[in-house]
């Protein structure tokens, strides 16, 4: 039952959410500021860690008593989401504009090769006159 009403009340929240930015997008504005930001750019690499060293790690802190155990998995959690930052920052970042730009210079050189015009490196249409 606590189940149900913990789904329920994060759907209701989810829709919520949507409904506000459909209606009214200035509500949304304190999503957009920076904390939210990067942390849902790292969520990737959140997710990446939490499964293959989080699930471990948790599973070796499930220690007796319980509130050293749940202390335990709260500074578990915050490392991989400290760490999942600095990756998405020193790593993803680092290699998204080097192969953006080589994909679009790749897309334009294959659309002007069949006589479409194509994109430039900054992902904007060419046109062949």
């Amino acid at each position: 039952a606590t189940e149900a009403l913990i789904t329920a009340t994060g759907l209701a929240a989810v829709f919520a959410l949507a409904a506000a930015g459909a209606f009214q997008a200035r509500l949304l504005d304190p999503l957009a500021s920076r904390v939210p930001t990067v942390i849902g750019q790292a969520s990737y690499p959140y997710y990446l860690l939490h499964q293959n060293f989080g699930l471990a790690l948790l599973v070796w802190a499930s220690f007796k008593p319980e509130w050293l155990s749940i202390g335990a998995m709260i500074v578990i959690q915050a490392c991989i989401v400290f760490l999942s930052i600095i990756i998405h920052k020193k790593f993803e970042v680092g290699f998204v504009a080097p192969l953006k730009r080589q994909t679009l210079q790749r897309i334009g050189a294959r659309q002007e090769a069949r006589g479409a015009g194509g994109t430039n490196a900054a992902g904007q249409a060419t046109v062949k006159k």
